[in-house]
């Protein structure tokens, strides 16, 4: 794998609307360069699965899910600390990474945050859930 290479990044929808949103709203000022960081990472995802930054949860050919920890700027937190995530969608064919959630684990209502997670790409991005869960 060439380690120069970007993959494309594409922010889904949903995402934007009901995740990015409110970040940007409560991070004003910090929130554009905490996006710069985010979108490094979502595209050049595999230089971050060395580190606790990133990891794959769930792979298909080649296509997988990944978790990523982000941490506020300037919030001299940890990434994992920080209790922030996103997941992504990464499609190695086509050189796509698709931001399919941000949040914080404070914002989830479930006592598990990985069904949680699973329910909202189910409702929101069900060609994605049907590529691993059918």
């Amino acid at each position: 794998m060439c380690t120069n290479k970007k993959y494309n990044v594409i922010v889904g929808e949903y995402a934007r609307n009901h995740y990015i949103k409110p970040f940007k709203k409560k991070y004003k000022n910090v929130w554009d360069t905490t996006w710069i960081f985010v979108e490094i990472v979502s595209a050049q995802i595999y230089k971050y699965f060395d580190n606790t930054i990133a990891s794959k949860i769930l792979e298909v050919e080649w296509k997988y899910i990944a978790k990523c920890e982000f941490s506020i700027a300037w919030s001299n937190k940890s990434h994992k600390n920080s209790w922030n995530r996103f997941i992504v969608f990464v499609d190695e064919e086509l050189w796509e990474t698709t931001i399919l959630l941000v949040y914080a684990k404070t914002d989830i209502k479930w006592p598990n945050e990985t069904a949680w997670w699973k329910k909202e790409i189910k409702k929101n991005y069900k060609e994605i859930y049907e590529l691993f869960w059918y």
